[in-house]
């Protein structure tokens, strides 16, 4: 037999996560108080079938029967013993009719049913008809069940069930007494599969729970069935033989690829993404991860609380993330994520949307200025340079400005990546030491975007000096100066630089060769390069 039916509730004290629905229908049993209809509406796996089965077999519980007769206090339980306890919960009760309004969907289906429903039950107190999926009817269906409902049989009790209320026709709704079942919480679905698992004698742990509880996404018969399912590797489970079985990645891997485009680090998204897929993991289930997850760090991120349920650790590296970030990235990568989704189904090759989706992830969030505790470029270069300056302002603020372009060339070989935390200075001019190769090679490779022939010439320059609104550029030849200088080139540079340092400055450049400005250049082999890059 299968978990879902072998465990399912034999009495309302069974129901999980219904609290409220089983304490009034159970008070309701005590006073002898029963409507002719009844709608249980709800997600699915949240216990409809089963309260439909346990209120039919309340009606007609022969000991209840007794005790109500014999005017002694009932406790609103059936007592799963007597005759139509057993033939109730066995199925074989010709009195109680479920109906799978799916299959049934025709007027013609409904008429026979209500002609049956005018005659008295076989063996038991009441005629139960259980109408399962009833939004499925259709609307003359609907119609001629109607009819009964406005005049039923005292011996008949209708239980309608569906997951979709809203379907149904407002003549129906207003003749049945409504109860709206909830999504099972995390902690109900672990203590009740807890209690199966002893029983079944599994050895699971903790978290491995909390993850089908999770994946059930609150309801208590799917987690029921996928507890089921993971059995079947052996009476041992470890989590990840439980992530293994649901076709999911370790969250501990969505967690780290988020964390990588969050930080606009595509290479290790990338490597991520590749050892997920070639372990075997479907990328559509991997972006739809990867969204849920950002769901619920904007969730988090806008609500200051958990409006979702998850394991513990989890909870804890979702919180970390939405700290790191801000809601408007999270629905950037949301909708980057949902483009991927749609183009799996389109394409062949499943790891190409992905793919596209990091790239483009982190090309967006490294325009942005997250609040993240790892700073994106723009904020690396304008520390690097700001705490360069608080490091050699005041050695190089003593120094004539020969004595500083000598120095330039020896600095070229030192190592470019300690930075001091010292307070910077925007007033003395200094050279600029710290302008590491990432750094720089970003500025000309954007520059090159706007002009060729310009991210040549700057390959021959160097940043001399840095104050607050203006840098200086130094070049070996007053070719190079001059068109580094003309208007049209300046103001790409301006540009280019104001975004790299996050400051409005101005861009100069100087000649460091020290020669007479009217001096002839005689390096031919150096001038030649020069124009060759400048041309090619």
């Amino acid at each position: 037999m299968a978990f879902y039916q072998k465990y399912r509730s034999k009495t309302f004290s069974d129901l999980i996560g219904q609290d409220l629905i089983r304490d009034t229908l159970i008070e309701a049993i005590r006073s002898d108080k029963f409507s002719h209809a009844y709608l249980l509406t709800g997600p699915r796996g949240t216990g409809k079938t089963s309260t439909a089965r346990l209120l039919a077999k309340a009606v007609n519980c022969l000991t209840l029967l007794d005790l109500r007769k014999n005017n002694k206090e009932i406790s609103g339980e059936p007592c799963n013993t007597c005759d139509s306890c057993l033939e109730i919960g066995s199925g074989r009760s010709v009195d109680v009719i479920e109906i799978d309004a799916a299959s049934h969907t025709g007027v013609d289906e409904i008429r026979e049913l209500i002609e049956k429903a005018q005659f008295a039950p076989n063996k038991s107190s009441k005629k139960v008809y259980i109408i399962d999926e009833v939004h499925m009817l259709s609307k003359s269906a609907f119609n001629a069940l109607l009819k009964t409902l406005e005049e039923p049989p005292k011996h008949v009790i209708f239980i309608l069930a569906t997951t979709e209320s809203y379907k149904l026709p407002p003549t129906i709704l207003s003749r049945v007494q409504r109860y709206d079942f909830r999504r099972v919480s995390k902690e109900d679905i672990v203590k009740n599969l807890t209690k199966i698992a002893k029983e079944e004698n599994l050895e699971i742990d903790q978290g491995s729970l909390e993850l089908i509880a999770s994946n059930a996404e609150g309801g208590h018969r799917d987690a029921i069935v996928l507890l089921e399912k993971i059995s079947s590797l052996g009476k041992k489970i470890d989590k990840s033989s439980v992530e293994n079985m649901l076709g999911i990645a370790d969250r501990k891997f969505i967690f780290q690829f988020l964390g990588a485009i969050f930080n606009a680090n595509p290479e290790e998204g990338l490597k991520i993404a590749h050892r997920l897929y070639e372990e075997g993991l479907e990328m559509a289930q991997f972006s739809k991860d990867v969204i849920e997850v950002l769901r619920r760090m904007l969730l988090l991120s806008e609500s200051g609380k958990a409006l979702f349920e998850d394991t513990t650790e989890n909870m804890a590296s979702i919180k970390d993330l939405s700290q790191r970030c801000t809601s408007d990235q999270i629905l950037r990568l949301i909708e980057v994520f949902l483009r991927a989704v749609t183009l799996l189904k389109e394409i062949a090759y499943p790891i190409l949307p992905i793919e596209m989706a990091i790239v483009e992830g982190c090309s967006q969030l490294s325009t942005t200025n997250p609040k993240s505790k790892i700073q994106n470029p723009k904020q690396i270069v304008n520390t690097n340079i700001k705490n360069t300056l608080a490091r050699h302002s005041e050695a190089q603020a003593e120094e004539s400005s020969e004595a500083r372009v000598k120095k330039e060339d020896e600095i070229g070989q030192e190592d470019q990546s300690t930075v001091i935390n010292q307070p910077s200075t925007d007033t003395v001019p200094v050279v600029v030491l710290q302008m590491t190769n990432d750094i720089w090679t970003r500025a000309i490779g954007e520059i090159k975007q706007a002009n060729t022939s310009l991210s040549a010439l700057m390959r021959d320059a160097k940043p001399l000096e840095y104050t607050k609104g203006k840098l200086v550029l130094g070049v070996k030849f007053k070719f190079h100066k001059d068109k580094i200088s003309a208007p049209e080139n300046t103001k790409i540079l301006e540009k280019v630089f104001c975004e790299l340092t996050g400051d409005n400055c101005t861009i100069s450049c100087k000649l460091i060769d020290s020669k007479p400005k009217d001096s002839k250049i005689t390096d031919d082999k150096e001038l030649q390069k020069a124009a060759e890059e400048i041309f090619s």
